[in-house]
């Protein structure tokens, strides 16, 4: 299978080094819009990619979306998104080309934290009533976006796991009680902290924590590879990183 990566920073970089050492991949071009490294760079304009290949995986910046979608969709080529911080404007236009193409929309494409997904909503279910819920996440110093995409998509599955929607209280300061049907997310960001989420349930006399730790970045090179095998020869559909764990 034929792939192109999209950004050449450093998940870019993993996943080049990945993709040239799986035996059933081959690596057919690096697109770099930001050009960090001429040498290695092999593009930096789409218009000038020959769509010669299976997959495309981008591990870039969001402002980079409409560009990517524009190029995927006018060539019919599938896209696995790992790149997170997308506004509302940018999830409708993944939204809309999923009409067209296959998409994977993965703000987090470890194993685990897919997983970690499916035992929140069991642990929501049973357990919300009781329980106030708080969403903690904490990366390395260079993150820009914050919450971070995989703690969005906790949020998201709280939410859905509800009864009725609770209101998002982004950090907590000043003079006053937490309310119930309050879900609390705080984030943290020093060092080389590769990534670390966890959910906590709080109720009286007891506490449950639901927590994933990423100890390398090849974990989410991993969790993209399987992406792209899986999205291969999909019909058009935006599909997430538990349709491909399944």
């Amino acid at each position: 299978m034929k792939i192109v990566v999209f950004g050449f920073g450093t998940m870019g970089k993993l996943l080049c080094d990945a993709v040239k050492e799986h035996p059933h991949l081959d690596l057919v071009n690096v697109i770099e819009p930001y050009g960090r490294d001429e040498h290695q760079m092999v593009s930096s304009n789409l218009e000038k990619l020959t769509p010669n290949f299976d997959v495309m995986i981008d591990f870039s910046h969001p402002a980079n979306i409409q560009m990517i979608l524009s190029y995927c969709t006018a060539h019919k080529k599938p896209l696995v998104i790992c790149t997170t911080g997308f506004d509302q404007a940018a999830i409708e236009s993944i939204t809309l080309a999923a009409t067209f193409i296959p998409i994977v929309l993965a703000s987090n494409t470890s194993q685990g934290i897919n997983l970690m997904h499916q035992l929140l909503r069991r642990a929501i279910q049973a357990l919300a009533a009781d329980f106030d819920i708080e969403i903690i996440e904490t990366h390395h110093n260079k993150k820009l976006d914050a919450p971070s995409g995989t703690a969005n998509s906790l949020l998201k599955t709280i939410q859905e796991a509800l009864p009725e929607p609770y209101r998002v209280e982004y950090g907590r300061q000043g003079m006053a009680k937490r309310t119930q049907k309050e879900i609390g997310i705080h984030s943290l960001r020093g060092g080389t902290v590769v990534g670390e989420h966890t959910v906590v349930l709080a109720g009286e006399d007891e506490i449950i924590e639901i927590k994933h730790t990423a100890l390398s970045k090849k974990v989410f090179v991993k969790g993209a590879i399987r992406a792209a095998q899986f999205i291969h020869q999909k019909p058009a559909k935006l599909y997430s990183m538990e349709d491909v764990i399944q």
